[in-house]
């Protein structure tokens, strides 16, 4: 019987190598490039009209940029290339929308793809480009956008600019990473981008200065380890909320700073190596609404010579570098609703009386 069981076995073993081949079971390559050998062509001249359009003449292996154009190239729906320059509108929007596609799908690489999204987020959909392939990126998850209405057609839906970044863990999204990622300077129309309660490190890119149109940013409580760029005045002048705080944030504050006149928001708390005067910052932006200076090495008075009719908070507990006294003036802040001083060995004198007509505090 073990003789026959052995034949039997043997007989079946050639059969199935025999159908394997005689179907090109065991042909895959083979199989696969008779079928689909004009797709892969047709993807390959893609793939190089996406480097020529970049500007990428050799993309480190691996890298997040080459697996964010092999995606784009090999698994999403082709985008028309657009010539780089010029053109009419639909050729300047079919510009910006490859753009910002590439800096999103980067950005996802860079912060470890679809293994680490998928291991460290809590919602399937976090996964972005899994989810993603040939669906508008304005639909991905933590990203807001808004329609261009400029040439008239208000029903074109496809028009969509991203205008804002939305990822922190109340969106179900946790990010990690050693820098933040240079493409987000490609979303030039940006205006709100929120990757606060974090788990990321690096700095602020030279590329983001291309965000002219950035309002608010949010990076309190992550990992920033560098200094506030010496651009940020000259290149962010629509910024009205800048959330640094919970960061190792260290150097002296950048003197374009002082220029950015429509600031209302402004969080720097727990940076202990961040340096400079805070009072030069409220002089010359008087319609602050929100400031918070708390366990930072910054240094010096609460200004008299000025109202802050707008402030409403106002936080410098354990600011060791305050000092001076609570000036009279600070009773014409009639928006005040917290002053806190805590902890300031330096500062002398009593309250002013004026004070007790703020009926906000």
């Amino acid at each position: 019987w073990y003789f026959v069981w052995m034949g039997l076995l043997t007989l079946i073993f050639v059969v199935l190598v025999f159908f394997g081949f005689w179907s090109g079971l065991f042909l895959p390559n083979a199989a696969q490039e008779d079928v689909g050998s004009a797709s892969s062509v047709e993807r390959q001249a893609y793939m190089e009209e996406l480097l020529s359009f970049f500007d990428f003449p050799l993309l480190e292996p691996g890298s997040p940029q080459e697996q964010a154009i092999e995606w784009l190239a090999y698994r999403d729906e082709p985008l028309p290339v657009p010539s780089k320059e010029g053109g009419n509108s639909n050729n300047q929007y079919q510009r910006v929308r490859l753009e910002q596609r590439y800096a999103l799908t980067t950005f996802y690489f860079a912060q470890g793809g679809p293994k680490l999204w998928s291991s460290i987020n809590r919602h399937t959909w976090a996964g972005w480009i899994n989810y993603g392939m040939g669906v508008h990126e304005c639909e991905w998850h933590g990203i807001d956008c808004e329609a261009d209405n400029d040439d008239g057609n208000n029903n074109d839906n496809e028009r969509r600019h991203v205008v804002a970044l939305r990822l922190n863990p109340s969106t179900g999204v946790v990010l990690t990473g050693e820098s933040l990622s240079t493409e987000l300077g490609l979303l030039t129309s940006l205006r709100r981008l929120d990757f606060s309660s974090q788990r990321l490190e690096g700095s602020i890119p030279d590329e983001w200065k291309a965000l002219t149109n950035l309002e608010m940013l949010a990076l309190s409580k992550n990992q920033i380890q560098a200094t506030i760029p010496e651009w940020i005045g000259d290149s962010w002048k629509q910024l009205k909320t800048l959330a640094l705080n919970g960061n190792l944030v260290e150097g002296t504050l950048p003197t374009s700073i002082l220029s950015l006149t429509n600031l209302k928001h402004l969080e720097l708390q727990f940076n202990q190596k961040l340096q400079g005067r805070f009072d030069d910052l409220m002089v010359a932006i008087p319609d602050l609404e929100h400031l918070d200076i708390s366990s930072t090495d910054l240094e010096g008075t609460i200004p008299s010579e000025v109202i802050m009719s707008n402030l409403r908070v106002f936080q410098a507990w354990n600011t060791q570098k305050l000092a001076g006294t609570i000036p009279s003036t600070m009773g014409q802040w009639q928006s005040l609703e917290i002053f806190s001083i805590d902890d300031i060995p330096d500062m002398k004198g009593t309250i002013p009386t004026e004070v007790g007509g703020l009926s906000n505090l």
